[in-house]
């Protein structure tokens, strides 16, 4: 004979889901608000980003030729020949384009020596202009496991992240990973919603919302 499921079994399972149901409700609007935010910064500072990428790109092709923190990147042929060397690669145009690369093309064993370099510095690399790419071809390319270590690691930190023009983007990747399709658990979509709802305010009117 089965079991019947009491009324408080009953209860608490029905409260879970609702608690789950509530934070999901609340993840598809913080991704609303998100997107709204980072269309707004783009459109701001499209003008002043495009001076700048123009000096910027000059500068790392013309000066610098092929070179990334003084590595001759064209040389370059696996993660294992920049060790201790990813932090500084992530934060320079020519590094981050070869991490990303690797992770693109080499998965499996760039993947935890790359995270394992840069994970204490996300918060930092989430707001640098070049070391954000790699922030979201990291969430791309991460387990849940590292996934949930970058939660951790950025939930306290996540609305500075947010309000920043090269931040934005990062937290927005953030939160698309955290979607039901990609099972994130609950300590996550928590640890993110409590961090964004203490500042949805600032965020919903710098994102026009």
């Amino acid at each position: 004979m089965g079991q019947n499921m009491g009324p408080n079994k009953m209860a608490g399972s029905a409260a879970g889901n609702n608690g789950m149901y509530s934070n999901n409700l609340k993840m598809n609007s913080m991704q609303n608000t998100m997107q709204n935010l980072s269309g707004m910064q783009t459109m701001n500072n499209m003008s002043q980003q495009q001076g700048g990428l123009q000096n910027m790109v000059g500068g790392a092709f013309g000066d610098r030729g092929r070179k990334a923190c003084g590595i001759d990147v064209s040389k370059l042929l696996s993660i294992d020949q920049v060790a201790g060397q990813v932090y500084n690669l992530s934060r320079d145009q020519l590094g981050c384009r070869f991490l990303q690369k690797q992770l693109e093309d080499n998965t499996m064993v760039s993947l935890e020596a790359i995270f394992s370099e840069v994970m204490e510095h996300m918060v930092e690399l989430m707001t640098d202009p070049f070391g954000n790419y790699l922030c979201q071809k990291l969430l791309d390319c991460c387990n849940r496991q590292q996934r949930a270590q970058i939660v951790q690691r950025v939930a306290p930190h996540l609305v500075s992240i947010s309000l920043n023009i090269h931040g934005t983007r990062a937290a927005q990747k953030l939160i698309e990973r955290l979607g039901s399709e990609h099972k994130p658990s609950l300590p996550e979509i928590e640890a993110v919603v409590e961090a964004l709802e203490a500042g949805v305010v600032k965020l919903i009117q710098v994102g026009g919302c």
